[in-house]
């Protein structure tokens, strides 16, 4: 997570935006200590059952 913050950095990216599913919570976990912040959460069936999907983002 740290050399892919690095990197958007480097290249002048303003924002990174991920996407996972709220079962995730390893995922979750990640995110939110590379200071990530969920913004929005959505219902989808795309893999076949309900899910709430997740969107972080992490302002450079």
């Amino acid at each position: 997570m740290a050399e892919c913050v690095r990197f958007a950095r480097l290249e002048g990216y303003r924002t990174i935006t991920l996407w996972t599913q709220d079962v995730l919570q390893a995922a979750q976990h990640i995110y939110d200590k590379a200071g990530f912040r969920l913004v929005r959460e959505e219902p989808h069936c795309a893999f076949g059952i309900p899910m709430v999907g997740q969107i972080w983002e992490l302002t450079l």
